[in-house]
């Protein structure tokens, strides 16, 4: 499970320590991972790129991101379209299924 923290702004240094940590944690297996979006505010392009790159997903099987608001929603599915994940990700509002969802690439 992976948190960003409320009101934030994602740089491409920030990013760089999000995948970096990540990476620490999984030991570079991928693995389904859920993300509870509690409100990022704004994310610089060069984030966005590097987090849809090779490196940015490395450590990631697949990604429910959970979402509380329709502004995020829009947010989140208009990065999704542009940046055309190289894995599975799915937005949701509903933390169960959600979590259903990831159970199907739980090997």
């Amino acid at each position: 499970i992976a948190t960003y923290k409320p009101n934030i702004r994602i740089t491409l240094k920030y990013a760089k320590e999000i995948v970096a940590s990540r990476i620490a944690f999984t030991g570079g297996v991928p693995m389904p991972t859920l993300v509870l979006n509690q409100g990022i505010i704004k994310m610089d392009k060069d984030a966005r790129d590097y987090l849809s790159s090779a490196r940015g997903i490395e450590g990631l099987k697949c990604a429910a991101i959970l979402i509380n608001s329709n502004f995020i929603s829009l947010t989140v599915n208009f990065f999704l379209k542009v940046t055309k994940p190289k894995l599975p990700v799915q937005t949701f509002t509903n933390k169960q299924e959600a979590l259903n969802w990831l159970q199907g690439f739980v090997a």
